[in-house]
């Protein structure tokens, strides 16, 4: 009986596990790595926007029409990303495109604000 409870057990905790493995391959993230609120809003193949808290993220599955109009992983999602000033959002990267199926990854270096992507090979833009 306790073998079957075992083989249960690890059956939904690899189960939970593929879960989490498989979202991040099937959407893109947008990945705030910096001490400020940053706003995404997407200017091409789709309709996404968030404003995303420090050290948060947000997704979207790339085949959701409203934020990846092309349907497949590798079409091609453009972004203007923001960081939080005030009551207003400054500008950090434009037209910053990536792949429907990659990562954006927003960071701060040396004071500076920068978009990149993770992984890099899934970069298209600036």
């Amino acid at each position: 009986m306790r073998k079957k409870v075992n083989l249960i057990f690890a059956t939904i905790v690899f189960a939970v596990v593929g879960v989490f493995l498989v979202e991040g391959a099937e959407g893109f993230c947008v990945y705030n790595q910096t001490d400020t609120k940053i706003m995404v809003t997407q200017v091409a193949g789709g309709i996404f926007g968030k404003i995303v808290d420090p050290g948060e993220k947000v997704c979207c599955h790339y085949e959701d029409r409203r934020c990846n109009e092309g349907g497949k992983m590798d079409s091609i999602v453009t972004f203007n990303v923001g960081k939080q000033e005030s009551t207003w959002y400054k500008s950090v990267c434009l037209d910053f495109s990536i792949k429907a199926g990659g990562w954006l990854l927003i960071e701060k270096i040396d004071g500076k604000y920068m978009c990149g992507s993770i992984p890099p090979d899934s970069v298209m833009g600036k």
